[in-house]
C-alpha cells in the first residue's frame, strides 16, 4: 500500500509539473505577443511543429501511441489557450 501511495505522489508531482510549464508556456507566448508579435509566431509554430513531429512519431511506431495522442492533446489545448489569450486581448 505505500508503494501505490508513493506512485500517487510521483504522479500528482509529474502532473503539477505539467500543469505549471503548460501555463507558463500560454502565459509567455502571451506576454511575448505583446512586446514582439513576429517571436510570438514563431513560438506559435513551434507548438505546431511539435504536434506535427509527434504525430510523425506515432506513425512511425517509435513511440506508444497512448503517450502520443495525450502529447498531441496537450499540444492542442496550448495552442487553444494562446488563440484564447489572443482573442482576449483584442476583445473577441
Amino acid at each position: 500500500m505505500a508503494e501505490l501511495e508513493l506512485i500517487r505522489r510521483d504522479l500528482d508531482q509529474v502532473a503539477a509539473t505539467s500543469w505549471a510549464l503548460q501555463t507558463l508556456l500560454v502565459c509567455l507566448i502571451s506576454r511575448l505577443d505583446n512586446q514582439e508579435p513576429r517571436i510570438t509566431g514563431l513560438l506559435r509554430n513551434a507548438v505546431d511543429d511539435a504536434a506535427n513531429l509527434t504525430e510523425q512519431i506515432a506513425v512511425m511506431g517509435g513511440q506508444d501511441s497512448m503517450r502520443c495522442a495525450a502529447a498531441i492533446k496537450v499540444l492542442e489545448e496550448v495552442r487553444l489557450a494562446v488563440q484564447g489569450q489572443d482573442q482576449l486581448r483584442q476583445g473577441l
